[in-house]
């Protein structure tokens, strides 16, 4: 095979370049993972806080 057409990343340098960037797609997944799992738990107390208020409320009507 010529010199030219070799490639130290392997047969092809997107596929290279690609490898490269898994680790920092992972990270990002993990902060958002760990960012949104709070989130959702505040937003979902939330809700039953409000269900539990509006069905005392349905209650007290005449």
């Amino acid at each position: 095979m010529p010199r030219s057409i070799r490639s130290s990343t392997g047969p092809c340098p997107a596929i290279g370049a690609q490898r490269q960037q898994r680790p920092l797609a992972e990270a990002l997944q993990a902060g958002v993972t760990a960012t949104a799992v709070p989130f959702s738990v505040v937003m979902i107390l939330m809700c039953y806080t409000i269900i539990k208020a509006l069905n005392g409320e349905l209650r007290r009507l005449p």
